[in-house]
């Protein structure tokens, strides 16, 4: 949701109140939440989508300044662990 054009106009009711992507399984929320509700969600789901932007632009900025690569992967995670615990024995004899 946090990527969805929806969010920004009343697409984001459409779709929560009256169920238009039922078929793409999307229910309509209409017999348990009222618009109020759906708005505070709504503004909720924007929040966390503008923090999400923020911890990118911040990582794409740190990887930038410090001339790296994005960490996450497997084969990234496995090269760290293996010269940390070189260093580790590095510094035990």
């Amino acid at each position: 949701l946090r990527y969805s054009v929806a969010l920004h106009n009343d697409s984001w009711f459409d779709i929560t109140l009256d169920g238009i992507l039922k078929d793409y399984g999307m229910v309509s929320f209409k017999a348990v939440l009222d618009r109020k509700q759906l708005e505070s969600i709504r503004q909720y789901v924007i929040f966390r989508a503008q923090l999400l932007k923020i911890s990118q632009d911040d990582q794409k900025a740190a990887n930038k300044c410090l001339g790296c690569k994005p960490y996450g992967s497997r084969v990234d995670y496995k090269k760290n662990q293996s010269e940390k615990n070189q260093s580790e024995k590095d510094q035990g004899e």
